[in-house]
This record gives structure tokens, sequence and C-alpha cells, in this order.
């Protein structure tokens, strides 16, 4: 087994400024997409709920509730599995209440 972390991994990030559903990794067919690390920070003034969902709207993770300036900081597990796996054919978005917030997301795609 290997330690080293997946640097092969396609790296994006954004800050978003609206609420409701958000594309992040568009859909390939016959493709999965697998997200290994993620950061999230909340700029919202109360609860700001956010869900990573695939394309086909499945949620992938449960709501992650986050104050302002709350975060969610999730690096390569130790044994290099990805924190979440599409549905075949499907990319990847997230759903949230409140806005703004700003991701870093790192993550492969392919079969």
């Amino acid at each position: 087994m290997s330690l080293r972390p997946r640097s092969e991994a396609i790296h994006i990030f954004a800050n978003v400024s609206a609420s409701g559903v958000t594309a992040l990794v568009p859909a390939v067919a016959g493709q999965l997409v697998r997200v290994y690390r993620l950061i999230v920070t909340s700029g919202f003034a109360g609860t700001n709920g956010i869900t990573l969902q695939d394309t086909g709207n499945n949620a992938l993770s449960q709501t992650f509730n986050l104050i302002q300036g709350g975060s969610i900081v999730l690096d390569t597990p130790i044994n290099e599995d990805p924190w979440w796996v599409s549905s075949l054919g499907t990319g990847i978005q997230w759903n949230t209440t409140q806005q703004p917030y700003s991701y870093d997301l790192w993550y492969l795609q392919g079969v």
C-alpha cells in the first residue's frame, strides 16, 4: 500500500454567491467521479446547509450545517479510497440553503 497523496487528482475551487444547486464536475457518460479531498468555508452570517450530490440529485453526503466562518477539511484518507463516488455517468454538484461559501475540491473522473 502506498501512502503518497493523490497528486494526480484534479483541483477545482470557487467562491459561490448563489444558493441552490451548483454544478462542480460535469457528467461524462460511462464515467464515475471520485472525490478525494475537500475544503468548504461558509461566509453566511447564519447556518449554511451544504450537501454534496451527484448530478442525478442523489445525496452523497449528509447536510453539513456551517456557521459563518465554519469549515470542513477532508484530506485524502490513508488508504487512498475516495470520500465519495458518484453514480455511473453523473458528475458532482452542491445543494446549499444559503450563500456565500468557498470550496476547494480534488477529484478523479474515469471508469
